[in-house]
């Protein structure tokens, strides 16, 4: 099989079969052959540019320093695969200049060195590039780009103000510089560690980071890292997030919450105030009325010496003085339920009713059948006290309220429903009507003729929320009440 007569022969199919950009070049600087890709990138028509000087593709300012560099390359030739070209300008037959990348193959061909350069255009990428940058600089999140030996190579406008450097200061330089002293020594390790993940993700994850600034100061910091390909080249590209901002909106934000938590409650207390002065208008001037004019009638009855009217009437008097003193107890016992510590002990529910059910006064006479469900597992745990109150005002509630033509009964259930513990109390009693569940325990309501001071379900609701807890009331059936109090497991304390 023959030789083939020259260069451009032998690498004829190739130039035809390329799909990028070839130009064939002699030691002496002429093109000798190039494909119609290369002629379209330079806007030459078909075979134009053969036995034209090399440099007629390149800027007139680039021309007069070319063949020095071009000398250069044949006296000691390095393959440049594409992608690790070198960057260069180009100028086309009208006059525009585009960015090249040159990838450059020197070939042997009788003696001498020539070269086989594949030309790309890479004015796209260069603009999206551009874009890319413009965008980043436009950001309002500091960004860095970092080499894997720590090399700072990219900061954005964000990122100088975050860290107060001006750019040719912070460009080049070590990443370390911009952590705290006491982790610079070892953040490298962290570092290497990422590159072996390669994987996007918060960097500190479920940790506090703080960032220097170039005076020294530290500040609280959020970073994102995510690793990427630049020119070849693996980076870690930062995204740097000043805390302090957010931080500030979450103080700002709590501080919000908690002074609308306070109006809440002081409007609370001003609506149980005004009921409390609605009743204390008329359920204490009434005590105080009768007192008055039973005093009266024991003067009557002293100046016309009837002792046992004088007696009777003396006694009705305590008897009213007692109900008004129970009444302002009971006002005290509910102004000061949210002023004691809650403590936390482990509770034996079905101990802890048993004993208050026995002990219910009201209950000796006429006795209601009790029925224990428990059927709770965990430990549990919350104020004993607290619990005691609660559990004491349902259970005396249900027993005054019983059905006097039916045998009574109180039934008290348990059970865990996830972090909670449920208890219910049920009574087949009077009954209430069930638009009045949630009446029953704003305080001094009263919703039966045989309700007392109407603070007893109040003191309920104040403790059960002391305790993170919920309550709720409603009409299972006709006759049949049910208080629902929901608590933590755990308890809440103090």
């Amino acid at each position: 099989m023959g030789k083939p007569a020259t260069l451009a022969e032998r690498y004829a199919d190739l130039f035809a079969l390329a799909p990028v950009p070839l130009v064939l070049v002699s030691p002496d600087g002429i093109i000798r052959m190039t494909n119609e890709h290369l002629d379209a990138t330079f806007e030459y028509g078909q075979g134009e540019l053969v036995g034209q000087p090399v440099e007629r593709l390149l800027p007139p300012d680039d021309r007069e320093h070319h063949p020095a560099l071009r000398a250069a390359y044949h006296r000691v030739p390095v393959r440049r695969a594409m992608g690790q070209g070198r960057e260069l300008r180009g100028r086309t037959r009208s006059g525009a200049t585009i960015p090249l990348e040159l990838a450059l193959n020197p070939v042997e061909w009788e003696g001498e060195r020539w070269a086989l350069v594949t030309a790309i255009d890479i004015s796209a990428r260069k603009a999206n590039e551009s874009l890319a940058q413009t965008a980043l600089e436009a950001a309002a999140t500091a960004t860095l780009m970092v080499r894997p030996d720590g090399e700072i190579v990219y900061a954005n406008r964000q990122a100088l103000l975050l860290f107060d450097y001006e750019r040719s200061q912070m460009i080049g330089a070590p990443i370390e510089d911009l952590v705290p002293a006491d982790v610079a020594d070892r953040h490298h390790r962290y570092r290497e560690g990422f590159l072996h993940e390669e994987r996007s993700r918060a960097m500190g994850e479920g940790k506090q980071l703080h960032g220097r600034r170039r005076d020294g100061s530290e500040f609280r910091l959020e970073v994102a890292l995510t690793p990427i390909t630049w020119e070849g080249e693996r980076m870690v590209l930062a995204t740097v997030v000043d805390l302090a901002e957010r931080l500030a909106i979450e103080r700002e934000q709590a501080a919000r919450e908690a002074a609308e938590a306070q109006a809440r409650e002081l409007r609370r207390l001003n609506d149980e105030l005004t009921q409390f002065s609605y009743s204390a208008s008329h359920d204490l001037k009434a005590p105080f009325a009768s007192i008055q004019g039973m005093a009266d009638v024991c003067l009557e009855d002293l100046n016309a010496q009837d002792e046992p009217s004088l007696r009777h009437n003396l006694r009705r008097i305590a008897e009213i003085a007692e109900r008004s003193a129970n009444k302002v107890e009971a006002v005290l016992r509910l102004a000061t339920a949210g002023d004691e510590p809650l403590g936390r002990a482990a509770i034996d529910l079905e101990a802890v009713v048993q004993h208050l059910w026995r002990a219910l006064p009201s209950n000796a006479l006429s006795p209601s059948s009790l029925v224990l469900d428990i059927g709770h597992h965990a430990p549990f745990f919350c104020d004993r006290e607290a619990l005691m109150v609660v559990l004491h005002q349902l259970l005396a509630n249900a027993v005054r309220f019983r059905a006097h033509d039916r045998p009574s009964w109180v039934r008290v259930c348990s059970w865990q429903v996830r972090e909670s513990i449920v208890i219910t109390v049920n009574d087949n009693g009077v009954g209430i009507d069930g638009e009045q569940a949630e009446q029953m325990f704003q305080p001094f309501s009263r919703l039966h003729p045989r309700a007392g001071d109407g603070l007893g379900l109040a003191l309920v609701r104040r403790y059960v929320q002391r305790m993170g807890g919920v309550v709720r009331a409603r009409v299972v059936e006709e006759g049949i009440t049910e208080v629902r109090v929901r608590l933590p497991l755990e308890g809440v304390g103090d």
